[in-house]
């Protein structure tokens, strides 16, 4: 059996060589949350565009303002309305007032760039702000009056800004979120480049399954990778359970695989060599090549991975992942997503570091240790949580028998411990990997709350 450092590799390569052939597709901008993005995004506009007002308000040339109080008030007329989509220009062009001008603005309009009788209009001051004020000689004229100064360029939005021109905003790799289509739309954008999703074909395998009887068990796994392979961001096809027929299977093995409707094959159970296991067999009827059988790993040591031929130029890739949920659930977060990943060109996921406390570090929890050195590389369920000093703290689930499902209620990561790791007394850093990437947030949110609840007692509230 090889390590698992060593079949990572050999993951690596294959995908990368399938990740030649992956294509890229643009979507409309509201369909993409979950994509991942193809090519670096780069505005092509500044935003906002012009100068615009941040408040409902008027424009006014601050210069005249600088010695307004309430006892010398300076009185403005309101030589019109900016709202916003307006041109400015308009104003710009047929204003010639003999008292000092000002434009009524709403939030958006655009601050002119022309001097309006003489005077440039560069700050904006809000309605609440100013007070009405009555021309005697025209009932009719618009009047207002400010007490303060208002200062050059107050509630003023600069063109560019927001967001600048040429500013890369999104990264090949990145997975496109909602907020990201809210910075998209806002510069116009309709469309984005993305990596079409890698299509997996998916098979459940054995007797219990397929049978109706007294014996008959629910399928975890299926719709488990079903879930996780569309978490991962790969389009999912389920294709049922497989019999118990080495014949039968390589004959759907071999209609898939040359159907070019898949980038990647998995299966689950029969991937040992009992009686019954028959993907070996059927894998050796197609003449695929196996690049391992067998790992170093715990759980989900008969783990298979290897290519079976197409009609293409490319043969498909295929993963024998364990019946046991525990181990397909393993062998799936430790090999299947990276392959994945590599698809669909995002980086390797990296873990949280953390300490496994001596405590934790029996056999019960991580198996037989010869001379208290690990023999396999282990994956284990439990739960991390963030210490005071900003660190990282787990603890591995109690059970851990890879047929067992309901520790993973409670259980918020996997913890991978290296082949030939140390158990002494001493602590052991060890990585760890968020059930979900974006588990570490909430996981931080989490200890802020404990923290500061503790704080509270602590400091005599109740």
């Amino acid at each position: 059996m090889v390590s698992y450092e060593v079949a990572l590799g050999r993951v690596n390569e294959v995908a990368a060589l399938t990740a030649e052939n992956s294509r890229t597709q643009c979507i409309p901008l509201q369909e993409a949350v979950g994509n991942v993005v193809a090519k670096t995004f780069n505005s092509l506009v500044a935003t906002p565009k012009h100068d615009t007002s941040a408040m409902d308000g008027y424009v006014v040339p601050s210069s005249v303002t600088r010695n307004a109080s309430i006892d010398h008030p300076v009185v403005l007329e309101v030589c019109g309305t900016i709202a916003a989509g307006d041109d400015p220009g308009l104003h710009e062009s047929h204003i010639d007032s003999s008292t000092l001008p000002c434009l009524e603005i709403m939030t958006g309009g655009i601050f002119p760039t022309k001097p309006i009788s003489g005077y440039q209009m560069d700050a904006c001051i809000k309605i609440e702000e100013t007070s009405t004020v009555t021309d005697a000689k025209n009932a009719r004229c618009r009047m207002i009056k400010l007490t303060r100064p208002v200062a050059a360029g107050e509630h003023r939005r600069v063109a560019g800004d927001d967001i600048k021109d040429g500013a890369a905003l999104l990264s090949p790799g990145m997975t496109v979120q909602p907020q990201h289509i809210l910075v998209l739309a806002s510069i116009g954008v309709t469309e984005i480049l993305v990596w079409k999703k890698p299509r997996v074909g998916l098979w459940s395998s054995g007797k219990e399954i397929a049978t109706t009887g007294p014996g008959h068990v629910p399928d975890a796994n299926g719709p488990y990778l079903t879930a996780a392979l569309a978490e991962a961001g790969a389009h999912v096809s389920f294709l049922g359970t497989f019999p118990d027929d080495a014949r039968e299977m390589a004959t759907q093995l071999q209609r898939a695989a040359e159907s070019e409707d898949f980038d990647l094959l998995i299966t689950t159970g029969g991937v040992s060599v009992g009686k019954f296991d028959f993907l070996l067999p059927s894998l050796r009827r197609l003449g695929a090549a196996i690049e391992f059988h067998g790992l170093r790993i715990r759980p989900g040591h008969p783990v298979l991975f290897g290519t079976i031929p197409s009609r293409g130029a490319h043969s498909v890739p295929i993963f024998g992942l364990p019946g046991n949920p525990g181990a397909a659930a393993a062998t799936f977060q430790f090999l299947v997503r990276p392959f994945i990943k590599c698809l669909l060109g995002k980086p390797p996921e990296k873990p949280i570091i953390a300490k496994l406390l001596p405590r934790r570090l029996e056999q019960g929890h991580l198996g037989k240790m010869p001379d208290g050195t690990g023999s396999h590389t282990l994956f284990k369920h439990g739960k991390i949580k963030q210490t005071p000093d900003g660190g990282f703290l787990v603890e591995i689930s109690k059970e851990q028998s890879p047929a067992k499902v309901a520790p993973y209620l409670d259980a918020n990561c996997w913890i991978q411990i290296n082949e030939g790791k140390i158990l002494d007394e001493e602590e052991l850093d060890v990585a760890c990997y968020p059930f979900k990437e974006f588990d570490i947030l909430r996981i931080m949110q989490q200890f802020l709350q404990s923290f500061c609840r503790d704080e509270w007692i602590v400091a005599g509230h109740h």
